[in-house]
């Protein structure tokens, strides 16, 4: 197997969960901080550059997320281990 790179940069450390998903018929890349609660979500261009489109603060502490379709619509499955809260959102 072998691979080319197409993309590279710094980010800053922490990030614990990375999700690609499709919105809209365009890929996308949710990042996550269990840390401190830091999401962000970037658009992944096709030339496999990240472009920002959101940064926000959740709560801390999520361990697992899955994307997943459900009638048409982007859906996002949260749990966290360290209580048990689980969470189904849609992606608006």
């Amino acid at each position: 197997m072998t691979l080319t790179e197409v993309w590279r940069d710094g980010w800053t450390g922490g990030w614990t969960s990375m999700v690609p998903f499709t919105l809209n018929g365009t890929q996308h890349l949710l990042s996550y901080k269990n840390g401190d609660g830091t999401a962000a979500l970037d658009r992944i261009n096709t030339d496999g550059s990240l472009a920002s489109v959101w940064r926000d603060g959740w709560t801390d502490g999520w361990t697992s997320m899955v994307p997943f379709t459900l009638n048409g619509t982007q859906h996002l499955l949260s749990y966290k281990n360290g209580d048990g809260t689980a969470a189904l959102d849609r992606i608006n």
